[in-house]
């Protein structure tokens, strides 16, 4: 607040003025104040050793221009790559309708209440980027920033805007393509590997391969910042070709870049652009199982030699699933797929998916220690409708059961009866209703609601079973233990933990 209105309410307020001799003194020392301060500032004017800029002298030590050239040359190879790139880089200008018009806005927060008429919808703007990868205008870009949108506004480097529509989307890869309307302009482009409103970034690639918990992930990680609107937009390498589009960031609670960035990286974007362009859709082979990854633990769990590397069967999507009808069982290793080695579940997942829908599909699977070959006829995967992988079911609630916990550290019921139907479970097994902290079930995340359908090949139909199961495992042994979990009301989902046998 400034001085004079401060002091104008001092003054105002009734009943609050001081007494004239406290007033005066007030007075006096703010003057005597601002008169100190005046005099300190012509002071340090005055003071001897001050110089103009221009008449510093350089200091007597500077860097070594031979030692630091690497880096200039560095800089120079990132402004060159920037020159022959950044044409081909556009920022999106996204809208999208919502549901509700501002009155509900006003409704919510000052109680107005609503016209008699309908709801408008309202339009809200989102940004993001894109690569130009044809010269007839086709943009590779985020599904994330496209999905959803009624008006694509295309920004250029020289700041000339012209408008585009959806070409196709790939929701799993999060990978789009659009086109800009301009009849016969050719554009410029990059080879199929940057994002700018117009910004440049640098850094390094500091891992491939990252998986975050999805489907069809196989991200480059890079410290080159990537911050809100660059969605979409490209990772180049030092030849200017695009190596990855930029997609996501990981942040600690607060907005912008923390140091690591995810890209799509091309091969991936290749594959998928081809057939968006073409088809305005991924079509996808599908076998219809839940795989984990075997590595040195679990093979070991499973009598295998701890080298075997492969995708392990724990679950179908259904009895008319491919792989279900062709014959693969729990506990199968898949170790190659139409002759492609199988190290793990994304390389499962990935060979799947590049298999044509209808088409026979040869599966290399151990079985009992014995490698075995197996035809399967690929369904296609329906991304739009398929169900989440797992979700959260409550455990049932039932009375606190006799039966102290065992050398599993769990407390569990016979799988029948009402309890069946309560948990609408056709099949056999001991339903999990306690873990104890700090037992081995806990520590292999076996949850409440669970039901125990196997102990180390041993089938589980009752308590009885399940103790007797673990009886005969020795101390130290690692085993599995196959469990079945709801993914939903009458849907469960199978899978298995590896555990060591107490003493």
């Amino acid at each position: 607040m400034p001085v004079a209105l401060a002091l104008g309410v001092l003054i105002a307020a009734p009943g609050c003025l001081p007494e004239d001799t406290e007033f005066a003194a007030l007075t006096a020392s703010a003057t005597g104040r601002q008169g100190q301060e005046a005099a300190d500032r012509e002071h340090a004017r005055q003071r001897p050793g001050h110089q103009r800029t221009a008449d510093i002298p350089a200091p007597d030590s500077v860097p070594d221009a031979a030692r630091t050239q690497a880096a200039w040359t560095l800089a120079d190879a990132f402004a060159e790559v920037a020159r022959v790139a950044t044409p081909a880089v556009v920022s999106l200008t996204v809208q999208h309708e919502s549901a509700g018009s501002d009155e509900e806005t006003f409704e919510r927060f000052f109680g107005l209440p609503q016209s008699p008429q309908l709801p408008q919808p309202r339009l809200r703007e989102g940004r993001g980027s894109g690569a130009i990868v044809d010269p007839a205008g086709l943009v590779i870009t985020n599904n994330h920033v496209v999905e959803g949108a009624s008006r694509i506004e295309v920004t250029f480097s020289d700041d000339r805007k012209l408008e585009a529509v959806v070409v196709g989307r790939d929701p799993p890869t999060d990978l789009a393509v659009i086109r800009i309307e301009a009849d016969g302009e050719v554009f410029p482009h990059l080879a199929l590997g940057i994002r700018t409103n117009h910004s440049v970034t640098a850094g390094i690639v500091s891992a491939k391969g990252r998986v975050l918990g999805g489907d069809y992930q196989d991200f480059i990680q890079t410290d080159a910042a990537i911050n809100p609107g660059n969605s979409g937009g490209p990772l180049v390498s030092l030849d200017g070709s695009l190596v990855g589009v930029n997609t996501m960031i990981q942040v600690a609670g607060a907005p912008g870049n923390i140091g690591l960035g995810f890209a799509i990286p091309s091969n991936l974007v290749r594959r998928v652009y081809d057939e968006l362009a073409s088809e305005g859709q991924v079509i996808r082979g599908w076998l219809g199982v839940a795989v984990q990854p075997m590595d040195a633990e679990t093979a070991k769990a499973f009598d295998l030699d701890e080298s075997v590397r492969g995708a392990i069967i724990t679950d179908y999507s259904g009895e008319d699933s491919p792989a279900a009808m062709a014959g693969l069982k729990y506990a199968d290793v898949i170790v190659r797929f139409n002759g492609r080695p199988i190290e793990n579940s994304t390389d499962l997942q990935f060979a799947v998916a590049d298999a044509r829908p209808d088409e026979p599909a040869t599966v290399e699977i151990l079985r009992d220690g014995a490698l075995r070959s197996v035809e399967v006829t690929l369904g296609q995967r329906d991304f739009e409708e398929a169900a989440p992988l797992l979700a959260e079911a409550a455990p049932p609630a039932p009375p606190d059961p006799p039966e102290p916990a065992g050398r599993l550290g769990i407390v569990g019921d016979t799988l029948e009866g009402e309890l069946a139907d309560q948990l609408r479970a056709d099949f056999p097994g001991v339903v999990v209703r306690r873990v104890i902290p700090g037992g081995i079930a806990h520590q292999a995340g076996i949850q409440p609601g669970f039901v125990i359908t196997d102990v180390a090949g041993r089938p589980i139909e009752n308590v009885g079973d399940l103790r007797e199961a673990l009886s005969g495992i020795e101390a130290g042994d690692t085993f599995p233990i196959w469990m079945a979990r709801a993914a939903s009301p009458g849907e469960w989902q199978r899978t298995f933990v590896i555990v060591e046998a107490p003493e």
